[in-house]
């Protein structure tokens, strides 16, 4: 798969800028490459070997201003690009950073899981505090930020723990109590799961338990994912729109190379209607935690894929219904 980049002049950086200011000034963009370099618009590439792949930039998240974040952890930053292409350092960040969130207040999280710490930002870059994951919190997949600086954590599970926020934490007790069910939320507090069932794929709408009440969740609702994929991640909700990447595995006749051919899929889980279905193609040079994400309006859905030029991003309306899927 093969994106463009924007053709335009870089105007270059004035002498002094401080972190946030603006680095370059490009168009407005739907497809965008960020070549790869330590400069103020490039991003940090550690090529690969024979015996172990190349390591980029490990994930991207929307932030409500329309920005596009970068985890550029090669260069100890979080680039930000903007909606007319405008390419700045938001924050700095340890390179052991591996994990990349943003709150409905353009406030952003870094997570480190080697050091089991994450590091909360403001808007403007300024330091927010520090908090840690608990370790015995199993097969974390991502973080999420919420208005107030909370973290939750989302297992592989599709569980997801308050961790509360850096001037006011929980402890280990109150944050298992706390769990609740889904990988992602929707209106009312619904949880969202992704099921494989005999080869077929559906998307639950879960309600919630009240806390420490002997009851569990109930699915509400169940929508069929088409196409039959191999896998469903979940990888943002909004409102009632939920969005998730599809992976299909693929090897003809059980013999060769396997691919995997991935797909964004979002849909409205109140009707089944289909608001995105569209090809991503093959993994990129490195792979990254995140290179698939949502904003928080359920409106953008942004994908980002590496090869040796740069890392290419590309932004994808999340539109009007398309078709419905059985439910």
């Amino acid at each position: 798969m093969v994106l463009l980049g924007v053709g335009c002049s870089v105007e270059q950086p004035a002498e002094g800028e401080s972190l946030g200011e603006v680095r370059s000034a490009l168009t407005t963009w739907q497809t965008k490459t960020l070549p790869w370099g330590s400069g103020s618009f490039e991003l940090g590439l550690k090529p690969g070997g024979e015996d172990f792949p190349a390591s980029g930039p490990s994930a991207i998240a929307v932030a409500p201003s329309g920005d596009v974040l970068i985890l550029d952890r090669w260069n100890e930053r979080i680039v930000a690009v903007s909606q007319n292409g405008e390419v700045r350092t938001q924050a700095h960040v340890p390179s052991d950073a591996e994990h990349l969130t943003v709150g409905p207040d353009g406030s952003t999280a870094a997570w480190s899981p080697l050091k089991a710490k994450v590091w909360l930002f403001g808007r403007d870059g300024s330091p927010l505090g520090e908090m840690d994951v608990p370790r015995v919190l199993r097969d974390v997949q991502r973080l999420e930020l919420d208005k107030t600086h909370r973290l939750y954590a989302v297992s592989a599970m599709q569980e997801t723990w308050n961790l509360g926020s850096p001037h006011a934490p929980l402890d280990l007790a109150e944050t298992l109590r706390n769990k609740r069910e889904g990988a992602a939320f929707v209106s009312g507090n619904r949880g969202v799961m992704s099921v494989k069932n005999e080869g077929a794929a559906e998307l639950w709408v879960v309600s919630q338990p009240k806390p420490d009440a002997d009851e569990k969740a109930r699915v509400t609702v169940k929508w069929a994912v088409p196409g039959s994929p191999s896998a469903v991640r979940i990888i943002g909700a909004s409102a009632n729109t939920v969005c998730t990447q599809l992976d299909h595995v693929k090897q003809p006749d059980n013999v060769g190379p396997i691919t995997v051919e991935r797909s964004a899929y979002c849909t409205d889980v109140e009707s089944g209607a289909v608001l995105l279905n569209e090809p991503l193609g093959r993994s990129g040079l490195h792979s990254m935690h995140r290179d698939l994400v949502m904003d928080g309006q359920g409106g953008v859905v942004v994908f980002a894929v590496a090869d040796e030029q740069g890392l290419h991003l590309k932004k994808m309306k999340i539109g009007a219904p398309k078709a419905e899927v059985s439910q």
